[in-house]
Formats: structure tokens, C-alpha cells, sequence
């Protein structure tokens, strides 16, 4: 019976991506459990990034990658509140 556990020893890298360029990357202890986390998008061009995560674990183990595409993109509703605002208040800038 085979048991599919991640190791308790090692490293996970999790890079964001623009093609092949690295734009954050986060590195910590292997986990033992689900993680979850952020990277700062605010200054981020709209488009679709790459997030990468990469585990190496001792020699005897491979490494291991897993990539997922995501698209960056702005909030629609800000702009719509603040058309809400401007609106609500007669027209003047907020």
C-alpha cells in the first residue's frame, strides 16, 4: 500500500510569472499541510501570469512542478463605484 504523503523536509518555491520572467517568488520550509497565500498585483500590467510551484525534497525524491495560468485584471466595480460617487454627489470628483 502506497501512502501519498508530501515530505516533511524541503522546499517550496512559488514563482508568479510573465512568460518566462520572474516577478515575486515566495520560498519557504516544505509544508505538511495546505497553504495559502497572496502576491501584490497592484502594479501588475493586465494580462495572463503563471504561478509556479516547485517543490524539491531530498536526493532520493524528485522535484516536483505544478503551473496554473491565471489572468490579472482590474476591478471593474471600482470604476462603477466611483461613477456611483461622482454621480451621488453632483457631478464633483472625488
Amino acid at each position: 500500500m502506497g501512502s501519498h504523503r508530501r515530505p516533511a523536509n524541503g522546499t517550496l518555491a512559488v514563482t508568479l510569472l510573465s512568460g518566462e520572467r520572474r516577478i515575486a517568488e515566495r520560498t519557504l520550509s516544505a509544508p505538511t499541510r495546505t497553504l495559502h497565500g497572496t502576491f501584490d498585483t497592484s502594479g501588475l500590467q493586465s494580462g495572463i501570469y503563471t504561478l509556479q510551484a516547485r517543490i524539491s525534497t531530498p536526493p532520493q525524491h524528485a522535484a516536483q512542478t505544478a503551473r496554473r495560468q491565471v489572468v490579472v485584471a482590474p476591478n471593474p466595480f471600482v470604476q462603477f463605484i466611483a461613477l456611483l460617487h461622482q454621480r451621488d454627489m453632483g457631478g464633483a470628483t472625488c
